[in-house]
């Protein structure tokens, strides 16, 4: 792939002390990530609001940064109360809206484990361009510039040969996953395959592939706009991805302390309620389908033998033993116990919370609202078939 040589001498020693910063950060949030991942999932309600507040500021600031003149207060009501704001244009509303759409096509993808692929670019790109449906989904026809900039980017017959390579590119490096995504990044908005849209699609690319790395979704910020064109200049002049690579990784760190910090909340929350519970000699249904450790839903289950009714016994009993169900589920086939316990628990369609394969499993060993799971070794043989049949072992 050609690149622009760099136009200055680059200090050997400045760029050293450069890249081992950049190697301890992605050390440290690998570690984050890796404590994360350690954690029960976040219930429902907390992750909902979480992610519906980070769609609504990501969507305000990326098309902010393209000019779009709704302010994130005005974004929140045209996306949740689906009002129109007065003296404000059309095409800024509609923008709004194929943003929050192409966040949905997103998440799609990496519920569904879909590469990215032209094809993927090209639909994403045809819900951020729905005001102009023309233009949406397809590479550029005719030279374009990028305003501001002397950069003169390829012409229209070379975008597809480009995109093919920057694509593949992606795909068989050895550098930390953050790093690709920035060099990405940066290789696409060079291109600019798009007659419009290429900073917005390139925004949600970014999320996409951190996401699919396991990271969560960042937000490039209206008011870091300045140091984000920066970053794009020392690229063309300099060939230096580190100011993008560490403004990405900088926000992936602190998304990440974020969601540590609604997990930690959510686990003492949970503490708080078994140390009442136990106090009480009480116990709560979906309290104990949110259990995830063994001790956890030991301490339920002594509380549980407790109550003098033998109704509520009972009914602490199987709870707890579903619980523990669900964790061996969870454990031998890789499914989200949390995804169980809201389709058993609250009879929740399972295209709300299951990938097709996930969807495939539940349909094949019937695992409804209205089953019983089984319990013990016959449930331990159960999980095991699932994970065989779905799940086999390379050889």
């Amino acid at each position: 792939m050609e690149r622009l040589q760099p136009l200055k001498t680059v200090n050997r020693a400045n760029c050293t002390r450069i890249l081992s910063q950049t190697q301890l950060d992605f050390e440290v949030i690998d570690s984050l990530k890796a404590q994360i991942q350690a954690k029960p999932c976040l219930l429902s309600g907390a992750l909902e609001r979480y992610k519906e507040d980070f769609d609504i500021e990501f969507t305000y600031n990326s098309n902010a940064i393209e000019g779009n003149c709704l302010s994130l207060q005005e974004t929140y009501l045209v996306l949740k109360e689906g009002v129109t704001v007065k003296g404000k244009p059309l095409k800024d509303h509609l923008e709004i809206k194929g943003h929050k759409d192409a966040i949905a096509y997103v998440d799609q993808i990496v519920a569904n484990n879909v590469p990215a692929s032209e094809n993927v670019i090209k639909d994403i790109h045809s819900h951020v361009l729905i005001d102009r449906p023309w233009d949406k989904g397809s590479y550029r026809s005719v030279r374009v510039i990028i305003g501001g900039s002397s950069y003169e980017l390829p012409p229209p017959h070379l975008v597809p040969v480009k995109m093919n390579e920057i694509i593949s590119s992606f795909r068989l490096t050895t550098r930390h996953p953050i790093e690709n995504i920035a060099l990405f990044h940066l290789e696409f908005e060079n291109i600019h395959p798009f007659i419009d849209g290429n900073g917005r699609t390139g925004r949600l690319l970014i999320n996409l592939m951190l996401m699919q790395a396991g990271y969560p979704p960042i937000i490039i910020k209206f008011n870091d706009r300045q140091q984000y064109y920066k970053c794009f200049t020392s690229y063309r002049e300099m060939n230096d991805t580190q100011p993008l690579v560490a403004m990405i990784a900088k926000e992936v760190n602190e998304n990440l302390k974020t969601i540590l910090r609604y997990q930690l909340d959510h686990e003492s929350a949970m503490a708080k309620q078994c140390a009442n519970a136990e106090a009480k000699g009480d116990i709560d249904f979906e309290v104990v389908l949110s259990l995830d450790a063994e001790e956890k839903i030991d301490k339920y289950l002594s509380a549980a033998y407790r109550l003098e009714d033998w109704r509520d016994r009972e009914k602490c009993r199987v709870a707890v033993f579903k619980a523990r169900n669900i964790n061996q589920i969870s454990r031998l086939t890789g499914i989200d116990r949390h995804k169980l316990c809201e389709h058993l628990r609250f009879g929740v369609t399972p295209s709300e919370v299951f990938t097709d394969t996930e969807i495939a499993q539940i349909a094949k060993f019937g695992i409804t609202q209205s089953t019983e799971l089984l319990v013990d070794a016959k449930i331990e043989q159960f999980a095991k078939t699932m994970k065989e049949h779905y799940f086999p072992t390379d050889t």
